[in-house]
């Protein structure tokens, strides 16, 4: 699993159109947008738990128990719902006293009995909330580490001719905006689309239950394929009261985080002339660079306004 390189000094970039980057400074906002509105279909998942049944949960959950109780090593079961807990003890007693294989007389009536419940009454309604209102409500803005990715320029930044927004987080130790976490690239499936960690969650008392699937959101929300790790992701995610039908909050962040921007070599002169003079009349001093291609075949930012 690849995960996206740390950033200098917590500096991150914004790659935007020209059109985007006036409306950023003059409105001081960045768009968060819901995972609907992404390029890549796979970026955190559509629907969790696919094509898994209750039927399949309890296969799994039989399966575990059988392991933890024929497993003669110490295994904490302190997280387990009482009820789990009490049945594992009773067979590994059961099992112990029985000199022959150890049959497990494990049925769906007892099944029923000793899992959390609340998973498994929830089960259906937590898919359909996943599927109808939190992809929806989720917003989330991706940033790079780094501001030279040529891809990340002609895709995001209008073919050349938009701009980098350079946003510095260092010395904003208690701001929110450094929620960001760094995105791991693997090709692996996401552990909400097996049946075994659902089997797993049922296990656990709700408290613990609730934890895991907080855990379980945090690696799919910072999760994308491999094919995506050129852009050396960071991301912060948060959920809109509710959605509009745009899929995305236009959301205040403070001038301060503004450092530099760099502006396209392709820009058009209209648009290179109007974000310099917006850069001019802010209150917040942001250097501004001219990118341009060397003949060297490397990137080079040329100074065009102090910072």
């Amino acid at each position: 699993m690849n995960t996206a390189s740390e950033p200098e000094s917590k500096k991150f970039y914004k790659y935007m159109s020209a059109s985007t980057a006036k409306i950023v400074l003059v409105s001081n906002k960045l768009r968060w947008k819901s995972p609907l509105c992404f390029n890549d279909p796979f970026d955190i998942v559509r629907e969790i738990a696919h094509n898994i049944s209750r039927e399949n949960i309890h296969t799994a959950f039989k399966k575990m128990i059988k392991e933890i109780i024929s497993n003669d090593r110490c295994i904490d079961i302190s997280d387990f719902t009482p009820a789990i807990q009490d049945f594992i003890k009773q067979e590994k007693i059961s099992r112990d006293n029985n000199k022959k294989e150890w049959p497990v007389k494990f049925n769906k009536t007892n099944f029923y009995q000793i899992i959390n419940q609340d998973l498994l009454i929830d089960f259906d309604n937590m898919k359909n909330v996943w599927r109808n209102d939190s992809l929806y409500r989720m917003r989330v803005l991706c940033l790079s580490a780094e501001k030279h990715i040529l891809p990340m320029w002609y895709h995001y930044a209008d073919k050349y001719s938009g701009a980098v927004l350079e946003i510095n987080l260092s010395n904003n130790i208690d701001s929110p905006w450094l929620d960001f976490r760094p995105i791991n690239y693997s090709d692996s499936a996401t552990e909400l689309s097996s049946a075994k960690i659902w089997a797993e969650l049922s296990m656990f008392s709700t408290d613990k239950m609730i934890k895991k699937l907080n855990d379980i959101h945090d690696l799919f929300a910072y999760r994308k394929k491999k094919d995506w790790s050129y852009e050396q992701e960071w991301r912060a995610v948060r959920y809109a009261p509710e959605d509009n039908e745009h899929h995305y909050s236009d959301i205040p962040i403070d001038t301060k985080y503004f450092s530099k921007i760099y502006l396209g070599p392709k820009m058009k002169q209209k648009d290179y002339e109007d974000i310099k003079l917006l850069i001019s009349k802010s209150s917040k001093l942001i250097g501004a660079y001219r990118m341009s291609f060397g003949l060297d075949q490397k990137i080079k930012f040329t100074k065009i306004l102090d910072d």
